[in-house]
């Protein structure tokens, strides 16, 4: 047994002996409790930000209440790892043998089984050179030591045998599979487990996946899960595929609410704690082969495995959005969270993969005269209904202005292009306000249509329109040019648009935080039903972003930007995208108030959508949004009140 300096009970802050520390409490004298003694054999580097530190613990009185350890900052908030007891400790026969003699010395039998061993895996600091260890006692302030973390390769080379492993390992890593940060660190760690330690052992415990999906290279992962006591199993996953050479991986869960499983289960289990409910986004697993039956275990608890398989789903399953979107309630307590580590980034990647990687081709179909070198071209989405065109084509014949512009409807909905095509090709002579009609053969959504519509338009500036927008009056279009030709700063402007009763849709847009969805920005209309006397009597003027139903820009400009953003789904916050994406160039968006055309608002998409399924896709692009534009909008809103 190593020899090591024992250390009065007395000193406050005792002092390392390298890195071998025996603290006393009490003295092996007849009449008294026995010694506590401690050793640390070993306080190695694993990582630039993990050290792994082995001893052991002999305290038969039950003096020391807590043993622990950490390597965060002083100011950190991070908790410490427990040593002793926790589920790493393990018993240590060695230790007792070499004790039983030294206590016998006082009259004492040392119990088999009372020396505790705890390996246990430490997160470091960036500027931590040094490992704090603290021995919370039962009596007495606590006693605290710092221990130099030195290399020793031969030692580390023993614990990380394969016995060794089995020994320490798991439950070491119980701590620390929250730590998201960490999973690169361990990564060579879990790549020297083998086979053998990845044993589910019969235990109260359970873990059930739901859902697994492969996005990509990454996997998303949800389900329940509670320890052998019936509470919330603490830190994450390990999954591996199952195929030969699959690495070990580890994959940070947050937990939710599930009073779902809680009381299903309750004729067999008392759950205490609802949160057994968890999701889990592992970005990178490219390593691993493309299995489609995975291995996922959790900790019980007390240093065993609960594990189970499940078959992974493909991201080309069509069914696959909108179950991920139904997974986090709205009104879950921690839904911002569980967006920010988990569900926005799998969507992200999923919509992303989703996507067209080329451009499509647009086809054209011509309805009377081209018209030559159009200062404008109005670019207009259809989807759903299509109704609107002999209303807003029989207003435009009576603005003699709109003959010289290019109008574009673009057919963003194959299931109405043919019916669209053969109307029109019997009725335009009634209309005689030349237009073409451009079609890419699929659905592109509504950033893509105009997009793609303005790959193909003429005009030295561009119009993008609703299809439910109709004018009050001619001459409109004229005064949104004026106005965006007035100043060198002007980067964009948009009309007063109005209900059909005269009351206020849109007089600019402000951004403010919604506190049901964990102060994500929102767009919202002020004065919205106001009459328009309250809102609109004022001067042009600069807003914090204009709606996409109706705004002009110059198309170098809006092609310079990138255009809408396609990573909206369906139609949410690509306007405020693209309003910031020009302010960022140090342009601006103004108000043309006395510019007023009506707007039906939301009519030309027809009802098709779920709604459950359309507002948590509204909170998705909201989520992007404020993710991408947070800093921006918070200085926007400070320099630009509403």
């Amino acid at each position: 047994m190593p020899r090591t300096r024992l250390i009065d009970p007395r000193e406050e802050t005792p002092s390392p002996a390298n890195r071998r520390l025996m603290g006393r409490r009490g003295t092996d004298t007849p009449g008294t409790y026995p010694a506590a003694h401690l050793l640390v054999e070993h306080c190695l580097p694993l990582h630039a930000r993990l050290a792994l530190v082995q001893g052991w613990l002999v305290d038969p009185a039950r003096q020391i209440a807590a043993l622990q350890a950490t390597g965060e900052a002083p100011a950190s908030d991070a908790p410490p790892i427990p040593l002793a007891p926790s589920p790493s400790t393990h018993t240590r026969l060695d230790v007792d043998a070499g004790m039983r003699t030294h206590y016998a010395q006082s009259g004492y039998v040392l119990a088999e089984g009372t020396a505790m061993g705890f390996c246990a895996l430490v997160p470091l600091a960036s500027d931590r050179t040094t490992v704090s260890l603290q021995a919370l006692r039962v009596a007495g302030p606590p006693l605290s030591w710092e221990l130099p973390v030195c290399d020793n390769p031969q030692a580390l080379q023993t614990l990380l045998t394969p016995h060794m492993l089995q020994s320490w390992l798991l439950p070491a890593l119980g701590d620390l599979l929250h730590d998201d940060e960490l999973r690169t660190d361990l990564a060579p760690l879990l790549a020297r487990v083998p086979p053998e330690v990845m044993t589910i052992t019969p235990t109260p415990a359970r873990l059930k996946i739901e859902h697994a999906v492969r996005i990509g290279s990454g996997l998303f992962i949800s389900g329940w899960s509670f320890d052998a006591h019936g509470r919330p199993t603490p830190g994450g996953l390990l999954v591996q595929a199952q195929a030969a050479g699959a690495p070990l991986l580890m994959a940070a869960t947050s937990r939710m609410s599930r009073p779902d499983v809680v009381a299903s289960l309750s004729q067999e289990r008392h759950l205490p704690d609802p949160n057994v409910g968890f999701i889990a986004w592992l970005p990178d697993t490219q390593d691993s082969p493309t299995a489609t039956t995975w291995r996922f275990w959790h900790l019980d608890g007390q240093g065993g495995l609960a594990g189970c398989t499940a078959e992974v789903t493909p991201d080309t399953d069509p069914d696959v959005a909108a179950r991920l979107l139904h997974l986090v309630p709205v009104t879950a307590p921690h839904m911002r969270q569980l967006y920010d580590l988990h569900l926005g980034p799998a969507l992200e990647q999923l919509f992303t993969r989703q996507r067209r990687t080329s451009r499509p081709q647009v086809q054209t179909l011509q309805f009377g005269p081209v018209v030559a070198d159009p200062p404008v071209s109005l670019i207009i989405p259809l989807y759903g209904r299509w109704d609107f065109i002999e209303y807003q084509l029989a207003l435009f014949r009576q603005d003699p202005e709109l003959r010289q512009h290019e109008l574009i409807y673009f057919v963003d909905d194959p299931s109405i292009h043919d019916a669209i095509v053969d109307y029109w090709r019997s009725t335009w002579p009634l209309y005689e306000v030349p237009f073409t009609l451009a079609y890419a053969g699929e659905n592109l959504g509504f950033a893509g249509a105009n997009n793609a519509a303005i790959s193909v338009a003429r005009g030295r500036e561009v119009l993008l329109l609703n299809s439910d927008i109709i004018p009050t009056t001619p001459g409109w279009l004229g005064r949104l040019r004026e106005v965006l030709a007035s100043q060198p700063d002007i980067g964009m402007v948009g009309p007063a648009l109005l209900y059909s009763d005269e009351s206020v849709q849109h007089a600019g847009m402000v951004f403010e935080r919604y506190p049901h969805w964990g102060g994500l920005w929102t767009n919202l209309h002020p004065g919205k039903g106001w009459p328009a006397a309250w809102m609109l009597d004022g001067p042009t003027r600069e807003v914090q972003a204009l709606t996409g139903a109706c705004v002009l820009m110059a198309r170098e400009l809006y092609q310079r930007v990138g255009g809408l953003d396609e990573g909206y789904i369906r139609g949410d916050f690509e306007d405020s995208d693209l309003c910031l994406k020009v302010r960022a160039l140090g342009l601006k968006p103004y108000l043309v108030p006395d510019a007023r055309l009506y707007h039906l608002e939301r009519q030309s998409q027809g009802l098709r959508a779920q709604v459950t399924t359309r507002m948590l896709l509204t909170l998705f692009n909201c989520w992007r949004h404020s993710r991408r534009w947070d800093d921006a909008i918070t200085r926007l809103t400070q320099e630009l009140p509403a």
